[in-house]
Order: structure tokens, then sequence, then C-alpha cells
């Protein structure tokens, strides 16, 4: 869904993500199977029924639009540029038979896509700022990474 949130409120969410105070915390592999050799930066916000960023209160009407009854993770994803789009391999967030939502929110534009597999059928989405994917979490996703511009910036949520 595109222009998921009022372009004010959306913007005041993205600023938090681009201020060059937020701190963000690398990982060496994007998921277990990736044939990537470059790790990404995330930046939780909500975990382990713990909130663990103060970035938190400005998504209580993002998740009320969500229609979040429970949050099992939430946290920002900051890819850089790769020279060719570098495939991350498939996977699930949690185990798949949590039943639980995952969402990816786009907070930059990129020429990277997340394919989401349902099914037999891959569904491809472009990364747009303000645009957001709502998907089962039993379904495997993965990124393939972008060339431009340097980063890549998404919310995932993962909830009920």
């Amino acid at each position: 869904m595109d222009n998921f949130l009022s372009k004010n409120y959306f913007n005041k969410i993205k600023k938090d993500f681009l201020d060059k105070e937020t701190a963000w915390y690398f990982r060496d592999k994007a998921t277990p199977k990736t044939k990537s050799k470059k790790g990404y930066f995330t930046h939780c916000l909500f975990n382990k029924d713990k909130v663990r960023s103060p970035y938190i209160d400005n998504l209580k009407v993002f998740f009320k639009k969500l229609k979040v009854n429970t949050l099992i993770q939430v946290r920002a994803n900051l890819v850089l540029s790769t020279q060719k789009s570098e495939d991350t391999g498939w996977h699930t967030d949690y185990q798949k038979n949590l039943n639980c939502k995952t969402a990816i929110f786009f907070l930059i534009n990129s020429n990277s896509k997340t394919l989401i597999k349902i099914k037999e059928k891959i569904i491809k989405i472009k990364s747009k700022e303000n645009r957001i994917v709502i998907f089962d979490n039993e379904h495997e996703h993965k990124l393939l990474t972008h060339t431009r511009p340097l980063r890549r910036i998404i919310l995932n949520i993962n909830y009920f």
C-alpha cells in the first residue's frame, strides 16, 4: 500500500532514522542463508517485550493504523548500496508456525526489491518511501540489494 501515512507524519518518522545521532548497530549477515558478503545495520526499537529505543514513541499512530495488538519486534534496517544487486537469501523472521504478521515499511526510495514467496508465486515489491507491505510470517521473503542511493532504510515490524 502506497502513502500509508500522511506526509507530515511520515516525514517525522523518517527524520528519526536519517538523524546523524541515530545509533546503528552492525550485523555481519542479512540472513543465515545470505550470499552477500556485506552485512547491514540495525536499530532495534522493541524486542523481547521491552522498549529498546525512544523512537518507538513516535510510532504509536503508525501501530494503531497497522492494527497491532501485540508487538514482537520492531527494528529499523539500514543497508548500504552494493555495486551490483545481491541476493540476501529466503527467510522468515520467526518460526513459520507463530502465526504473526510481518510488515516492511520503506523510508527511502531505492532500486532494491523485496521478494515475497506466497505458495509458489513470487511477488516483487519496489522500495518506495511511505509504502508498506504486510504479509503472514509463514511466507519467506528476501532482499535484492540496491545500487542507488547510498542507503536503504526500512522499518521491519513483527506483530500479532
